[in-house]
């Protein structure tokens, strides 16, 4: 079915929905998106926020939520966040005929399934797991103490902890649950649908385990399953990033959003992290915690960090949108403070709205704060570009130190 409703990323528009429809939106997407009633019967406002994607409801009905940026651009932020400089070949195609964020997402699977497939025909790995089980017999590592206390007086059976050697293992289950979770939406394309059962029934030895996706940053990746790391970073995009489902009522409601704060902010740090010639020895930490007070009750978590051995040497924080007033300046000001920086970064995509310059705030520690923006406007080399000039602006603000420098006029919409 072809999308009969179009929304602009923090754009409006009115749209018939069903009583279910309705509450699907406002219980399972609540602060995603905006569901607003009107005077017309069976007619809802439809407020997008910061989440891009595609939203199939109860009642059947399509809606495209859809980015400012090109979707090329957005696959290029992707793969920067998901994948280093060094390990870019599993995005080696370009979804340069993609215009859609449903095109991207089934082009995305399509790549999974394809290395999902190829893993399996390469034969799945495996590794020794141990179980409890009580028998008439001794396998494996006899538990004396569980067996006198379950069977006291006896010796009929035996507690024993056998190892087995089986493909029940995390790399696997992250890669069923994945094709679990996928093969339920309807495609374009009807043989992704069946590739993806195919690759779950094939892994059906590894538990169905709806936890994989927490399981990422535990696996450690060496010889026997670095070939599983290709699969693994497409797997964590469409799970930590585009896939959500939900039920409401009677009918169940499918929805792929992708949340642009979000990966604004890890697109930041990333690129931070991937051009370490130019920040020389300074070391990149993203979601680094420390206290604003000295009770230590008020945690604060800045998107990056740039630290030298001594210690923390300027602060960054990153908004895709900035709010309206001065309430990201007084985040950043709480960063400084706790941090006990002179000087903050404030990160934003370019637009004509945007503020730029620096403000010089009133008060002990002559704490000055600097707006830089990247523009995600042009094509996946016009970002590439961005980037490193971007990298070496921050650079040049962290060689500045903490020599004076009046505070420029505040520009932007967004501050009037």
């Amino acid at each position: 079915m072809d999308t009969p409703f179009t929304i602009g990323e923090h754009e409006e528009k009115e749209v018939p929905l069903s009583g279910e429809d309705v509450v699907a939106l406002q219980v399972g997407l609540a602060g995603k998106l905006d569901v607003l009633p009107t005077a017309k019967a069976g007619i809802y406002s439809l407020r997008a926020k910061s989440h891009v994607g595609f939203i199939v409801l109860p009642s059947g009905l399509h809606i495209a939520i859809e980015p400012k940026v090109q979707i090329q651009t957005l696959f290029a932020l992707l793969a920067t966040v998901y994948a280093p400089e060094k390990d870019r070949e599993v995005f080696k195609d370009d979804p340069h005929h993609q215009e859609k964020t449903r095109a991207l997402f089934e082009f995305v699977v399509s790549i999974f399934a394809k290395e999902a497939e190829e893993l399996i025909a390469r034969g799945l790995l495996r590794g020794y797991s141990r179980t409890v089980e009580s028998g008439g017999t001794i396998r494996g590592r006899l538990l004396i103490s569980e067996s006198l206390r379950t069977r006291p007086g006896l010796y009929d059976r035996h507690v024993c902890a056998p190892r087995h050697f089986t493909p029940d293992v995390p790399e696997n289950r992250i890669l069923r649950w994945t094709a679990f979770a996928l093969r339920h939406h309807t495609y374009k394309e009807p043989e992704l649908g069946i590739d993806l059962l195919r690759i779950e029934r094939a892994l059906s030895a590894a538990k169905l385990d709806p936890e994989a996706g927490t399981s990422f940053d535990r696996i450690q990746y060496h010889r026997i399953n670095e070939a599983y790391r290709p699969a693994h970073r497409l797997a964590r995009i469409l799970l930590e990033q585009f896939s959500f489902s939900g039920g409401a009522g009677r009918e169940q409601f499918v929805a792929y959003l992708l949340d642009m704060n979000n990966l604004f902010e890890r697109y930041v740090g990333a690129v931070l992290k991937q051009h370490p010639k130019v920040l020389g020895d300074v070391m990149v930490e993203e979601q680094r915690e420390t206290f604003l007070d000295y009770g230590k009750c008020v945690l604060v978590r800045p998107d990056v960090t740039l630290l030298r051995s001594q210690g923390p040497v300027l602060v960054l924080d990153a908004k895709y949108k900035l709010e309206e007033g001065q309430g990201d300046l007084y985040q950043m000001l709480s960063y400084c403070h706790a941090l006990n920086l002179p000087h903050g970064v404030l990160v934003h995509p370019k637009s004509v709205s945007a503020p730029a310059g620096s403000v010089a705030i009133c008060g002990p520690g002559d704490i000055k704060i600097t707006y830089l923006s990247l523009d995600l406007g042009g094509t996946p080399e016009d970002l590439k570009e961005q980037s490193a000039a971007f990298v070496k602006r921050v650079r040049q603000v962290i060689e500045q130190g903490e020599r004076a420098a009046p505070a420029l006029e505040l520009t932007g919409a967004a501050y009037r």
